[in-house]
């Protein structure tokens, strides 16, 4: 290795053109457009960071939806940075005849893995070597990682992929599957990941750095909680690699359960809705779920959205609420209920899985409401 150490930024998933099509229209249409402004706001923090390259690990576009405006989107981007900047596309916008990766004019400093098999570029100037591996059609099954080329000098080398990680030996996936065997074996001192939205850093077995998803720079949905921007990397003389995430996002997804058992009113459930929520921004998107037992109360999921519209840019509301039934006092009573209340009973001993719980015990409150009420109630 030379004297200098070579510092980089990774990004990926950035799916311009999302649809959020869970979203009403006028909330699609923001989230559109923060999709682009987030992506010129990581571009011009990139550029302000001086890294020696710019790795995107696949999925720019989304399903190739495009058009001019999204692509001078892209080249106002691109711009921004003088530095090489090296692009591998992924599943959701692989290099379809009819793709606009191919049919568009890229920056000289741009480089486009386009090959069916794994490249090499050698970047002299920086002393360092990107293998990179591109996407032809949507899915690719094959474990491509364990057929890297192995360089033989003394390079920074990087990996630059779109592909699916797990830690299970067997695992396989659409989506170029990788093994943490592979993950040791792997002939590089950087893989740079793109696929999974959320931040995740993958060591070897003696805890060094191997590699990571940066995740996507903005969240596109509940599944995508916590911290999203981009990385930015150095792998030092010695070929150790540190990695750091930098949060850009204009925008955070969170998902808590509320429990609200106890509530007599709807006014009380949308006041610890609000605890819950507290003094957080009204930028955030929140998936409220309502567990807890509550007696003889009829949800009005409307009335709570309207009530809560303020303090969030979108509320989803989810219930998975529990009737107050004393269950031993009703099994003492002899009778249809008794017998029914004993069958589920044993229906729950002999579940194995907490889904198969989970669904018995919401079947066996519908089943009381029908029984001691004539009604079954949304909870």
């Amino acid at each position: 290795m030379t004297a200098k150490g070579l510092r980089f930024a990774h990004l990926g998933d950035i799916h311009l053109g999302y649809g959020f099509l869970y979203l009403p229209r006028e909330k699609r249409l923001a989230r559109q457009r923060e999709l682009t402004e987030t992506f010129l706001r990581v571009m011009e923090h990139v550029a302000g960071e001086k890294v020696d390259l710019v790795l995107v690990a696949g999925d720019l576009l989304e399903n190739n939806m495009t058009d001019k405006t999204l692509m001078r989107v892209i080249d106002d981007g691109l711009a921004m940075v003088r530095c090489p900047v090296l692009m591998v596309t992924g599943n959701p916008d692989p290099l379809l005849p009819n793709s606009p990766y191919l049919t568009h004019s890229w920056p000289d400093h741009v480089l486009l893995f386009k090959g069916s098999d794994w490249e090499v570029t050698r970047l002299e100037h920086l002393n360092t070597t990107v293998l990179g591996l591109t996407y032809h059609l949507p899915e690719e099954n094959a474990p491509r990682l364990s057929s890297i080329p192995t360089i033989k000098d003394d390079t920074y080398k990087i990996a630059l992929v779109h592909g699916s990680f797990s830690e299970f030996p067997q695992f396989k996936s659409p989506y170029l599957p990788i093994t943490r065997h592979e993950i040791e074996e792997l002939p590089v001192d950087y893989l740079a990941l793109g696929h999974y939205h959320n931040f995740q850093c993958i060591h070897d077995g003696r805890g060094r750095l191997r590699g990571c998803y940066p995740g996507s720079p903005e969240p596109l949905d509940f599944s995508e909680t916590g911290l999203h921007g981009y990385v930015i990397g150095e792998i030092t003389p010695e070929g150790e690699t540190t990695v750091r995430l930098v949060p850009l996002a204009r925008r955070a997804y969170t998902r808590v359960k509320v429990d609200v058992s106890g509530s007599e009113t709807m006014q009380e459930i949308r006041d610890l809705m609000q605890a819950v929520m507290g003094g957080e921004s009204a930028d955030t998107l929140w998936w409220l779920e309502l567990v807890g037992k509550v007696r003889d109360l009829d949800l009005d999921h409307d009335w709570l959205q309207e009530e809560l519209k303020e303090r969030a840019f979108f509320i989803k509301l989810s219930s998975n609420l529990s009737p107050a039934y004393d269950l031993a006092e009703l099994k003492s009573q002899p009778g249809v209920v008794s017998y029914f209340i004993s069958y589920m009973e044993g229906l729950l001993d002999e579940a194995e899985t907490e889904k198969e719980k989970a669904t018995i015990t919401k079947a066996l409150f519908i089943g009381l409401d029908a029984l001691l009420k004539g009604e079954v109630r949304m909870r």
